[in-house]
């Protein structure tokens, strides 16, 4: 079953609170916490898409917005089980939710990872979450320039969004 996509005016006045806490920490460089409250907003809101942007921009911010090859290899060994195992068998089940935290929770190591991209994307489409796909492709194209699968991939998104001329 496809996750239904919310606005943050259609959540709870409780989760535009903590929305509001998340954007504070992000503010004051509390990654670690904004990501916390953001992961279990998206638990039990899989559709507000807002807040997986919000999230996408605290793991950037986080990350300094560039790549590094520490980061990297370590984010490839700490994501290995999760994005390769975990996620796949969570896919299967169909709890698209879950599949969808594996992956944000595997972006906090490093977000322009490739395969953590790839991971949620296909996790991203099989929720029917197509605009969020095309964010992670995007993301991954942006850092990873000569991965032409990626390429591939991003221009499959936009053609499914009726947006081929980008």
């Amino acid at each position: 079953m496809a996750i239904e996509t919310k606005k943050i005016s259609d959540a709870s006045s409780s989760v535009q609170r903590m929305l509001e806490r998340a954007d504070k920490a992000v503010n004051q460089e509390n990654y670690g916490y904004a990501f916390e409250i953001l992961r279990n907003i998206l638990l039990s809101e899989p559709g507000l898409t807002d807040a997986r942007k919000k999230l996408r921009h605290a793991q950037l911010a986080s990350a300094g917005h560039k790549t590094n090859l520490l980061r990297r290899i370590t984010a490839m060994v700490k994501t290995a089980w999760p994005i390769y195992v975990k996620g796949p068998a969570t896919l299967r089940k169909q709890n698209y939710s879950h599949a969808l935290d594996i992956a944000e929770k595997a972006m906090e190591a490093d977000p322009t990872l490739i395969s953590t991209l790839n991971f949620l994307t296909q996790a991203a489409r099989q929720a029917g979450l197509l605009e969020e796909a095309v964010n992670a492709m995007e993301t991954a194209v942006k850092f990873n320039q000569k991965k032409t699968d990626a390429l591939k991939q991003l221009a499959e998104l936009y053609q499914q969004q009726g947006q081929a001329t980008k």
